[in-house]
């Protein structure tokens, strides 16, 4: 079946997912590869706490778009057990890791490679519209980072720029010869630049400015406002 970005976040990756029928049946089929084919859990931590592999994975779910060490005082694990469990889930596809800048000890960012398995494990009750809005957020922002990266960020050292709580650009791609993209993202429609985004744009030299969101296409206090789409068409 044909699909576009917005099926593709919804429901991942996965052809089993992606190409159902319905949604009934790409909710069966993540369903299936979350309960048996997803990823090897390991039943204890290297200190010897047994892993609960279902409650586990919804709370790596729930604080997807969180900072790891958010995620490790939520679990209660010992720093070397948790960031073992995180390069095995690294490796095996489950997450990635998106660090922080400028450099001041903060913890990396993390998100689920695939959207469908995420949707599926932080609570397939919960509605865009609802409860559980937050994390759609979230998941929308990690699946934005994750494709421009992929398509984009050969050669360039992608990372959240983060300077205090209310100052934050989502996605910076910085290549060596001084081009710097500095991208916001909303799931909404209309996502405007924040204050904490204008003051990394200035304090980074950002030479192109843009905000992806699911509205109109235009320009926004000198960033560039498209959806993702456009992006990748406009930048093929």
């Amino acid at each position: 079946m044909p699909f576009d970005l917005d099926a593709h976040w919804r429901r991942g990756g996965f052809r089993g997912s992606l190409f159902a029928p319905s949604e009934e049946v790409a909710q069966a089929f993540l369903d299936r590869l979350i309960a048996n084919d997803l990823v090897v859990v390991p039943s204890v931590t290297r200190r010897g706490v047994p892993i609960d592999s279902s409650q586990l994975l919804r709370t790596f779910a729930r604080y997807n778009g969180f900072s790891l060490e958010t995620l490790r005082e939520k679990l209660g694990y010992d720093s070397v057990s948790f960031y073992e469990l995180v390069e095995h889930f690294c490796h095996s596809g489950l997450i990635f890791r998106h660090p922080c800048r400028p450099h001041t000890g903060r913890a990396d960012i993390y998100y689920f490679c695939d959207t469908g398995v995420l949707h599926r494990l932080f609570n397939p009750k919960w509605e865009q519209s609802g409860r559980g809005g937050k994390n759609f957020a979230r998941s929308w922002e990690g699946f934005v980072v994750r494709t421009i990266s992929q398509r984009y960020g050969v050669g360039a050292d992608v990372f959240v720029w983060r300077e205090a709580h209310q100052h934050e650009i989502d996605l910076v791609l910085q290549w060596p010869s001084g081009e710097c993209w500095a991208i916001e993202i909303g799931l909404g429609e209309n996502k405007r630049p924040s204050e904490g985004f204008k003051i990394g744009v200035r304090k980074l030299g950002a030479t192109e400015l843009t905000i992806i969101h699911r509205g109109i296409i235009d320009k926004i206090d000198g960033s560039d406002r498209m959806t993702l789409e456009e992006l990748l068409t406009v930048k093929p």
